[in-house]
């Protein structure tokens, strides 16, 4: 039977500011990339960090009953925080780690998350240890992405928004033919029933 939708609704009417576009995750290396931070809130995820030949990224955890945290993988809590991207023109997902630790990130962001100075911010992870975050003055004229973020906040107050979707989200069974992770499950004597719950 067919169904009769609107495809403006259906795939999410673009503009062209940006703004309905799918959201990525801000992915910090050796090169600076610029933020803007417009919100405080956050939501917080626990994920799995899997590096293997087949599956490199984090994941969502299937708690309570996850296959990774059967297989022995820890859990990565991250807060997903909505950034906008001027070089882009897009909003994105920046995930921070709650370490506090000197050079960490979320330490550095605090004093601009508390402020209301017009700033764009150079975020480098220059390696596996620390972050640096310079501010940059944002100048009368410059992009502050302020249209675009109206309608990101508007959609995602409404609950139109899922910032953990930036990240996959795998049931059990797919998690189990990962090789990595079916030895691991076998060596722990872990097997899923019926439904797919390590047991």
């Amino acid at each position: 039977m067919s169904e009769r939708i609107s495809i403006l609704d259906h795939l999410g009417e673009n503009d062209g500011s940006g703004a309905r576009q799918p959201l990525g995750a801000v992915k910090l290396g050796k090169n600076q990339i610029a933020v803007i931070l417009f919100h405080s809130d956050v939501e917080r995820v626990p994920l799995h960090y899997c590096d293997f030949p087949d599956l490199q990224s984090y994941v969502h955890c299937n708690k309570p009953t996850c296959a990774l945290c059967s297989a022995g993988r820890g859990i990565d809590e991250r807060f997903l925080l909505p950034v906008y991207l001027p070089t882009s023109r897009t909003v994105a997902v920046l995930p921070i780690s709650a370490n506090l630790r000197p050079g960490a990130l979320l330490p550095q962001l605090l004093p601009h998350l508390r402020s209301a100075r017009p700033v764009a911010l150079l975020i480098s992870k220059p390696d596996n240890a620390k972050f640096i975050v310079c501010a940059a003055e944002l100048t009368e004229g410059q992009d502050d992405g302020a249209a675009v973020i109206k309608l990101f906040v508007a959609e995602w107050e409404a609950g139109h928004v899922d910032l953990a979707s930036v990240f996959p989200r795998l049931d059990n069974r797919t998690l189990a033919e990962i090789p990595e992770i079916s030895e691991m499950l076998k060596f722990k004597g872990v097997t899923l029933d019926e439904h797919g719950n390590p047991r």
